[in-house]
């Protein structure tokens, strides 16, 4: 799979989503020509990542892609100024999917913007604090997910999202990740 297709500037946000195939692994995404913006559609998924508890999680990693600094700025996992490895239970980030990280040629680095839009409308922002599934959008952190008021599910395979109960539906969102805007 390539990464995202650059669109003319000349069409709406909705049509260049349309008009992009979607494969059953990559969802619909879109990105503008200077790489200011980059927009997916996915699927609402929790982050357990870092120091915190698993939750039942099998695919939970002790380790972040971002760490963050004594004085409480994050920055990359290879930066020795670094002291602890997020924590997804405390710590509101984003999962951006490694194909558009900077260090696989892409234009998104740790702490860079990502906004999440739920189906009611409802907009939350987290910094990026982890990359993840090429070509995947939607995952956040615990913390970010009850941020944005969505109920979780504890499961014996780890947390859901849900915006139904226990028939625990996909959601699906459309993020916009916004390169060059960590601080």
């Amino acid at each position: 799979m390539s990464t995202p297709k650059k669109k003319s500037s000349s069409q709406s946000p909705a049509k260049r989503a349309a008009s992009t195939a979607v494969a059953p692994a990559m969802m619909a995404s879109f990105q503008s020509p200077d790489g200011t913006i980059i927009t997916m559609q996915g699927v609402l998924a929790i982050d357990t990542d870092g120091t915190g508890p698993s939750h039942n999680d099998g695919d939970q990693d002790p380790e972040t892609s971002a760490k963050v600094t004594a004085s409480g700025k994050w920055v990359p996992k290879s930066d020795p100024r670094g002291v602890r490895f997020l924590n997804a239970d405390k710590d509101e980030y984003s999962v951006a999917p490694k194909n558009l990280a900077l260090a696989n040629g892409g234009h998104l680095q740790v702490g860079d913007l990502a906004a999440v839009v739920l189906p009611s409308g409802k907009t939350h922002s987290a910094p990026i604090g982890d990359f993840g599934p090429a070509h995947q959008a939607g995952e956040f952190s615990l913390a970010a997910v009850q941020a944005m008021g969505v109920a979780v599910l504890f499961t014996k395979k780890g947390p859901i999202p849900t915006l139904d109960g226990p028939k625990a539906s996909d959601i699906h969102v459309t993020v916009t990740f916004h390169p060059n805007t960590a601080a």
